[in-house]
């Protein structure tokens, strides 16, 4: 990565485009602390993260979710929701011992918070939360990790291609959901990798492009789809729109 210079504010919808190869994972994995950054810096709510651990990373309000899912396949899909809680939990084992029903009512309640946002995606899933989410669909298994994700409440959200693998009626559904997520949490800001340029116009108030590392434009959709060298990085030229 060489020279990147993104600012993301509450609310935004940022696409970030790039032919493969270009950047745009690194990017991800750079913010959320697993690259360290040999340069620069990324400041979060004007405390520096550049070093920062992913578990700092995600504490302090950034969540993600991967190209490839990455679930624990052998337990419940309710129990990988509830994981999301772990790295926000100021519980410790003295806490176990001392406050146990405490912890209990936590538990509690972060279940019943886990269960309300599947539902918010999927009624049908809800039936299924206490299945082994290798038992899935892949699509539901995608809605996990994204639940994972939203029970951090996280001040940013990053989705690595999450339309990957997908039938076009499938990946309907899924942008269909993050619409939803984006109409119900509009101070959220959503950093989306995506290759379908439909899904970019229609769901991103920005648009950024990489190229081999490089950020080469940025703005609305269609400012960044009749820039020359967007046009040049993916098709030779050719117009993108």
């Amino acid at each position: 990565m060489e020279d990147i210079n993104l600012q993301v504010n509450a609310g935004d919808f940022i696409g970030l485009i790039g032919p493969n190869g270009s950047g745009k994972t690194t990017l991800l994995n750079i913010i959320t602390g697993m690259y360290t950054p040999s340069s620069g810096d990324i400041i979060f709510n004007r405390t520096p993260i550049g070093q920062a651990e992913p578990h700092e990373i995600a504490r302090l309000g950034i969540a993600r979710t991967f190209q490839h899912i990455r679930l624990c396949n052998e337990l419940s899909a309710l129990d990988n929701i509830i994981i999301g809680y772990f790295g926000r939990s100021r519980f410790s084992i003295r806490h176990l011992f001392f406050q146990g029903k405490k912890v209990r009512q936590k538990q509690l309640a972060d279940a019943e918070k886990a269960v309300a946002f599947v539902r918010f995606f999927s009624e049908e899933l809800v039936d299924r939360l206490f299945d082994k989410v290798k038992d899935l669909p892949y699509i539901d298994r995608r809605r996990i990790e994204i639940c994972r994700a939203l029970v951090t409440e996280p001040k940013i959200l990053l989705l690595d291609e999450p339309t990957a693998g997908m039938n076009p009626e499938e990946t309907m559904e899924v942008i269909d959901d993050i619409i939803k997520i984006r109409e119900s949490y509009q101070d959220m800001a959503i950093i989306m990798i995506e290759h379908d340029m439909d899904v970019i116009h229609k769901i991103s108030n920005r648009v950024v492009c990489l190229n081999y590392g490089k950020k080469i434009a940025e703005g609305t959709f269609a400012e960044v789809a009749n820039n020359q060298e967007v046009q040049s990085a993916y098709l030779g030229g050719e117009t993108i729109a």
